[in-house]
């Protein structure tokens, strides 16, 4: 059974339709059997022999610049229990609706920032921000004036820095902020156009000494999610990841897409992989191992 519904129960839902995220690096080395890569920065579907998806190749034209490794938790498609919670939580009507599924979220977020510490940050002992991609569309009243996303992060962190503090080895952080610090610019990005300048820096200063993890709830294109890491790294701030919770996929798109998911549908979303680990160590096998059972217990004390 899934980790996250052994230790959240009740919260299952949100990985109801989910995928896990493939790595990159052994299914685009058999482009001749298969009709399909996968990219080697969003995972998402690639044409066969491609590098990269054609939403990534054209945000890093636009961006004119490098972007951080893309780490998502899942994949999902349009119509699936994990689609529902990513749009529910900041777009329900229902306030309880919204609660149950910000606390699902945050729940798996606090599972994979603690189990997967060294995938997003290649054992860096330095200090840890998360900071979330705001709105580009504006607020909207029921947020309160804090966008959900940040509330998300702030849970997850708190938990996650908690349950890692006693276990963690000397060479990593035990700990995570949350920095609510970007803002969309006057021209933010749009679907299929990156850009450098659309978000700024608001509020207190990241130091040099913190590395930043851009997070973003879906990842469509990529625009906003590259976007947000680019401007950080614009003002000078290391960013070591961009970590989507939902890495959004269609298969209906093209012949390519339906390809790609009718191979990676086969295998459920699962808190305890990621596609960075997997790329590291092998299809089934986590490179942070080392210290799951002792993080995994405190998170479900």
């Amino acid at each position: 059974m899934n980790e996250i519904a052994v230790m959240f129960p009740g919260r299952s839902e949100l990985l109801a339709g989910a995928v896990a995220v493939p790595p990159s690096g052994p299914w685009a080395a058999r482009p001749a059997r298969r009709l399909f890569s996968v990219c080697n920065l969003c995972h998402g579907p690639a044409k066969a022999s491609h590098h990269l998806c054609w939403s990534c190749a054209t945000a890093l034209g636009q961006l004119g610049t490098s972007v951080p490794r893309v780490v998502p938790i899942f994949l999902f498609a349009l119509g699936s229990g994990a689609h529902s919670s990513l749009v529910g939580y900041k777009g329900s009507p229902s306030p309880a609706a919204r609660a149950a599924r910000s606390e699902a979220l945050a729940g798996l977020l606090q599972v994979f920032l603690a189990k997967h510490r060294r995938c997003l940050l290649a054992d860096a002992p330095r200090p840890v921000a998360l900071v979330p991609v705001p709105s580009t569309r504006g607020g909207r009243r029921s947020w309160g004036g804090t966008h959900p996303l940040v509330e998300v992060c702030r849970a997850a962190a708190a938990a996650a820095s908690s349950a890692v503090t006693a276990a963690s080895p000397e060479h990593l952080p035990s700990s995570f902020e949350v920095l609510d610090v970007l803002r969309a610019a006057p021209t933010p990005p749009r679907r299929l156009l990156a850009t450098r300048r659309g978000f700024a820096l608001d509020g207190e200063p990241i130091t040099p000494a913190t590395r930043a993890i851009v997070v973003e709830d879906v990842f469509a294109s990529g625009s906003r999610a590259l976007s947000a890491a680019a401007a950080l790294e614009e003002a000078g701030v290391d960013v070591a990841a961009v970590l989507p919770i939902g890495r959004l996929v269609r298969p209906e798109h093209n012949s390519v897409t339906a390809a790609f998911w009718r191979a990676v549908a086969r295998a459920p979303a699962d808190a305890g992989r990621c596609c960075a680990c997997t790329r590291r160590r092998g299809a089934d096998a986590c490179a942070c191992a080392a210290d799951h059972l002792s993080v995994l217990s405190r998170l479900a004390a």
